[in-house]
Formats: C-alpha cells, sequence, structure tokens
C-alpha cells in the first residue's frame, strides 16, 4: 500500500490524526494524511472505485469515495474524485482524485489540509494468516 499524497499523519492543533485519537466523545477512525490543496491523490493500492461519497450531510461540496480492494474496503474523504472512475478498476498510483482543503471548513481550529483514510471492512487473514487444518 502506498502512501496518497506523500504527506505524514495531521497532527496540529485540531489534533491528532493517528487511528484511534481522541474526537470528544469518540475515537478517530481512519488516518488523517496531510496533503496540499488541489494536489494528486493517487491510488494506494489497486482496486475499484465503488461510489462518491459524502462526509457531511450538511454541505455535499466536500466530497470522498468508498474503494474496495481484494481483501479490503475503505471510505476516503476530502478528496474529489477525477470524472468518470465511478466502477473502474485502477492501479496503484493512478491519480484518480484531487484533495480538497478541508482547513476551509474549520476555520481558526488549526486543522491543517489533510485526506481521512478509514479501512471499513478487512478480511481477517490479512492479519492472521490462512486456516490451519
Amino acid at each position: 500500500m502506498m502512501n496518497p499524497t506523500g504527506g505524514s499523519v495531521r497532527i496540529d492543533r485540531g489534533g491528532n490524526g493517528n487511528y484511534g485519537a481522541p474526537r470528544g466523545d469518540r475515537k478517530h477512525t481512519g488516518l488523517d494524511i496531510s496533503c496540499i490543496p488541489g494536489q494528486d491523490f493517487r491510488a494506494f493500492c489497486t482496486g475499484i472505485v465503488i461510489r462518491e461519497a459524502f462526509p457531511y450531510a450538511d454541505d455535499l461540496s466536500w466530497k470522498g469515495f468508498v474503494f474496495s480492494a481484494k481483501r479490503a474496503n475503505f471510505k476516503v474523504f476530502y478528496a474529489e474524485l477525477l470524472p468518470d472512475l465511478v466502477g473502474t478498476i485502477v492501479q496503484e498510483g493512478t491519480v484518480i482524485a484531487k484533495t480538497q482543503d478541508i482547513s476551509l471548513r474549520y476555520p481558526g481550529s488549526g486543522v491543517t489540509p489533510h485526506i481521512h483514510l478509514e479501512i471499513t471492512s478487512c478480511d481477517p487473514k490479512i492479519l492472521f494468516g490462512t486456516e490451519v487444518g
């Protein structure tokens, strides 16, 4: 799996972008990777773009998508898909989206531009190996 933006995990006044970091009364369920707004977002592995996704029901200008790989499914937020990619198989490293500037949604909070990458399901064999017997 490759880094889709080349950035590091976001740590700023707005919080820590690591998986499980505190988010008020809950834990962060993904990984926030820093980016430059408008930069290329590359497919982090080979897979298929399932559909567009929207992180905020009250503002559809913030974009994302659902992505399925061989043994895991993902949601990506704050990246706008290039046209005509839904239903398409893409190879790792292919430019598939442009990053957005999420800091504009939270002015003054210290949140820096980043994408949110979240695993929504995963084949346990990735971690445990194949069955014995």
